[in-house]
């Protein structure tokens, strides 16, 4: 750039100067516009998610209305020790990062806790797994839109507890109440993700579902945090959503002893 130093030394004329200013303008454009592409998440489209990996993925970008965006980096997710109940083995990676769903570029998105999981089914029969969670429980049917990446989350004692599982209902209702889960074959495996808005809010089905309602605690040195899975047999009631074939409608219940696996506390750290 020595050439643009020596010939706003020796010009004065307006014109000249508004070339040099000109000049100067475009190399640096090109250089936030460079700075600033946002990497792309990774091969995953929300349903299913990236499989576990040892090695911290680039956090997302916050991505802003009109295409702003907020890049910012975040603390390395922790690889968890996997679980092993029977025949499933649950393995995960906790940490800080952003929703992948809905699939939205002018959502803008807030760093919030993130679980991404695989579960694989050493065994010979098929198993469900209930991480098609919906909003709420309680009707017979399912929405035909679910958000792939939501959890309950509660207290479990002193553990924050993100859950994907069913609750024992408290009434009769009139119709069963259903949940949504996948199939994982004998010899398979699938993945997913669970994220959790901050600040953490409880999030558990209604009073006509026996579960956990103590108020949640995040503060305070020494907290931790475990993520759930309940994983069982396929039921002869289950069968795929008219909505997507993907996923299963499945009785609600609660998990009976060895059903819900859970990953072992680990140190919470908030965005």
């Amino acid at each position: 750039m020595l050439w643009l130093s020596v010939v706003i030394m020796r010009t004065t004329s307006r014109t000249a100067r508004a070339l040099v200013t000109a000049a100067l303008t475009l190399p640096v454009v090109g250089l936030v516009t460079a700075c600033g592409q946002p990497a792309g998440p990774g091969d995953n489209d929300g349903r299913s998610g990236p499989d576990v990996s040892t090695t911290a993925a680039t956090s997302p970008t916050a991505t802003g209305a009109g295409g702003a965006t907020t890049p910012g980096a975040q603390p390395t997710p922790v690889v968890v020790p996997p679980v092993t109940q029977g025949d499933v083995t649950l393995s995960a990676t906790m940490g800080v990062g952003f929703a992948q769903y809905p699939d939205d570029p002018g959502i803008r998105r807030t760093p919030g806790l993130v679980v991404e999981y695989t579960v694989r089914n050493s065994g010979t029969e098929s198993l469900v797994v209930h991480d098609r969670v919906p909003g709420d429980l309680g009707s017979s049917t399912l929405p035909d839109q679910i958000d792939p990446e939501h959890a309950w989350v509660y207290m479990a004692g002193d553990v924050l507890r993100v859950s994907k599982q069913g609750f024992e209902p408290t009434v009769a209702f009139f119709a069963a109440p259903v949940t949504g889960a996948r199939q994982i074959p004998a010899g398979g495996m699938l993945a997913g993700r669970a994220v959790v808005n901050v600040p953490v809010e409880l999030d558990v089905p209604s009073e006509e579902f026996d579960a956990p309602r103590s108020p949640i605690e995040t503060s305070g040195a020494g907290r931790v945090w475990q993520f759930c899975l309940h994983v069982e047999p396929r039921s002869a009631e289950a069968h795929p959503s008219t909505a997507d074939p993907d996923v299963l409608v499945a009785p609600v219940s609660a998990p009976e002893p060895g059903e819900l696996l859970c990953t072992a506390p680990t140190p919470l750290v908030l965005p």
